[in-house]
């Protein structure tokens, strides 16, 4: 079993790349790739940015066309030019496609309600079997 938790948000496109190879190089036959993410997305991100403007005193990076597209639209804003520090513009369903195109199937298994899908969970888990 090979994990990579809270780590592929702050992944850029040839990293992600890069690990995924990486992945599937070293699991052996049977073997699991789990892989948690946050949501960043749909209206999840109304709490998450309330929360951070109020525990950390900071001010959100996403303007309110930005806000609200991303929390009632579904898009994500553009990346954030750090992404070591940042979960900016990050889309959990782009790394759901790319580990499906590599692994096959995937189990997405999302949290903490887990049946509710990605609108009111802030975390999403992949399993995927080699």
């Amino acid at each position: 079993c090979l994990t990579a938790l809270e780590v592929c948000e702050h992944l850029d496109e040839a990293e992600t790349a890069e690990f995924i190879a990486c992945a599937r190089r070293v699991l052996r036959r049977g073997g699991a790739l789990v892989v948690t993410v946050p949501i960043v997305l749909g209206p999840v991100i109304l709490p998450k940015e309330l929360a951070r403007m109020m525990l950390f005193r900071r001010r959100s990076d996403l303007s309110a066309r930005e806000l609200f597209c991303c929390a009632f639209l579904g898009r994500a804003p553009r990346r954030a030019d750090n992404l070591k520090h940042s979960h900016r513009g990050y889309d959990w369903r782009s790394t759901r496609a790319l580990l499906r195109e590599e692994f096959g199937a995937v189990k997405t298994v999302f949290s903490p309600f887990g049946g509710l899908g990605p609108w009111v969970n802030s975390q999403v888990m992949f399993v995927a079997k080699r």
